[in-house]
């Protein structure tokens, strides 16, 4: 992709600018941080191509659901499953052995997450 490291470097820029604002407004307003992750833009049209990449309307509901209840936030479940892998082996596992299998697996996932909707009342409350 090119522009790779501008792309990254907003990413990178939002999380930073809503930890320092949640330290600053802290107890005065709602800030919430964004945890970033592929979102189709403008700077990434290939985007939905990427796997767990989502709109920016998925994006921004995503976060918008979670002000008020969370201090952080992915804003959208298959990002919460994206930033739980970066942070763990399974990460590198995915990424070097079953990239060519990805959509099978985000399939699987997503299915899970559908009957955790249908089972727990606050996470369908929250993520629908």
């Amino acid at each position: 992709m090119v522009g790779v490291s501008v792309y990254g470097a907003t990413k990178a820029f939002v999380h930073n600018l809503s930890e320092s604002l949640e330290k600053q407004y802290r107890g005065r307003i709602d800030v919430i941080k964004a945890i970033p992750c592929p979102v189709h833009t403008n700077m990434n049209p290939e985007g939905l191509k990427v796997p767990m990449s989502i709109s920016t309307t998925e994006h921004v509901n995503g976060i918008l659901k979670d002000v008020g209840y969370e201090s952080a936030t992915s804003g959208h479940y298959k990002h919460d499953i994206l930033t739980k892998m970066t942070h763990s082996w399974l990460f590198e596992f995915a990424m070097n052995k079953e990239f060519e299998n990805w959509d099978k697996k985000l399939e699987q996932l997503e299915k899970c997450l559908d009957e955790k909707k249908k089972t727990d009342p606050y996470y369908s409350k929250k993520h629908d």
